[in-house]
């Protein structure tokens, strides 16, 4: 069944609030990450949207973040130039919304490709699933990242090929079917808003075909299903409609002390809880599994600078000053839409002054640059 009609009200409870995004917390250098998120047609409230999102982003701090319905691409790649710790893979053939962001510090892709991009098996997948073949810690792994057609009555009709329902099992046995002929032995992760619950009779389970293979596929986020309402991803039904399926490659790991699969509850650390969240992000919660294993890929990145700025926030003049001076090609400060408003290359022992009396108030990024390339981004308030 896609979502339970409850005729009663969800009401969030009211918090103290004394979190904020900056409390927020989920991944970590000794563990490796992936969130599935449906941003709900990013940017959904713009700009504000995109000062939301990079800060949760930045809060969660995962190694993979699979990320459903972007509606403007371009907007999406405004937000890529904020993320200085984030690669952002987005070459889906349809343009359905479907992208991945990456810490290219301690994630080395290996390939990228889409799948049933061709009729009939496309009918089953409204976007076409985009998978990422990644290393990390010296270990592959495989993400497929989906967002399945929604909506029916929740029965499951098998002579009907149209029906919602009977495209969500497609889709799923499609899948099931690939993976067990191309990554029989690879350590495999299914993400996306799936847009149909576990906890279904099998008659009507759109699942079953994973679920019928228990030695070789697990639903992590089982027990949210099957657990309280006020874990569960999308709310405003309610119903956990975002889903992380691993293959039997990843079973010790996740049995591992540590290892965990949770629907990341960002409305629980703003202000106005969930209707913020709703109004200015998504209708759908991040859900994220940790693995306990520590990053030793090693990649090479830029030495970020010591950097102090201040005042912040700022009303007339912004300080930058950084120790490497001699490194420092220039300091820009651009809006949330990523529009360079100022810049500055001249320094004085490594001290930039940057006069911001003429940008009006509200967030701002300031970026250090060396040799051409971002090695700090400083986040500003103008009163």
């Amino acid at each position: 069944m896609l979502k339970r009609y409850l005729f009663f009200v969800l009401l969030i409870p009211f918090i103290g609030y004394a979190q904020s995004l900056d409390d927020l917390s989920f991944g970590s250098d000794d563990s490796f990450e992936v969130v599935t998120w449906n941003i709900e047609n990013f940017p959904k409230n713009e700009p504000a949207t995109l000062q939301y999102v990079l800060e949760i982003i930045e809060a969660i701090d995962a190694d993979i973040i699979a990320i459903q319905e972007i509606q403007n691409y371009p907007i999406l790649d405004n937000l890529d130039s904020f993320l200085d710790n984030y690669t952002l893979y987005s070459q889906s053939l349809d343009r359905a919304g479907l992208v991945f962001l990456y810490k290219h510090d301690a994630v080395q892709l290996n390939s990228a490709y889409e799948l049933f991009t061709q009729a009939p098996e496309w009918n089953n997948f409204p976007r076409f699933p985009m998978v990422i073949e990644v290393t990390y810690a010296n270990q592959d792994f495989v993400i497929i990242n989906n967002h399945y057609k929604c909506c029916g009555n929740g029965l499951l009709d098998l002579n009907d090929p149209w029906d919602q329902e009977t495209r969500r099992y497609t889709a799923n046995l499609l899948l099931k079917q690939y993976i067990d002929t191309n990554l029989s032995n690879a350590a495999v992760f299914v993400v996306g808003d799936l847009n149909d619950i576990l906890t279904d009779p099998e008659i009507h389970n759109v699942f079953s075909p994973f679920l019928n293979d228990p030695s070789s596929y697990l639903f992590a986020d089982m027990d949210i299903a099957q657990g309280s309402i006020s874990n569960w991803s999308f709310p405003n039904w309610p119903s956990h409609l975002d889903h992380i399926l691993i293959t039997d490659e990843l079973f010790d790991l996740y049995a591992m002390p540590g290892a965990i699969t949770q629907t990341i509850k960002v409305d629980s650390y703003l202000q106005g809880g969930f209707s913020e969240y709703d109004q200015n992000v998504s209708d759908h919660r991040p859900v994220g599994i940790r693995l306990p294993l520590a990053q030793e890929l090693g990649i090479s990145s830029a030495v970020t600078p010591p950097v102090t700025s201040y005042p912040n926030p700022v009303e007339d003049f912004l300080f930058i000053n950084t120790a490497s001076s001699n490194k420092t090609d220039a300091v820009f400060v651009y809006d949330m839409l990523g529009n360079l408003l100022l810049q500055e290359s001249q320094s004085t022992n490594g001290l930039f002054t940057l006069k911001v009396s003429s940008l009006s108030s509200g967030p701002y990024l300031v970026k250090v640059y060396q040799q051409g390339v971002v090695v700090k981004t400083i986040k500003c308030i103008k009163k």
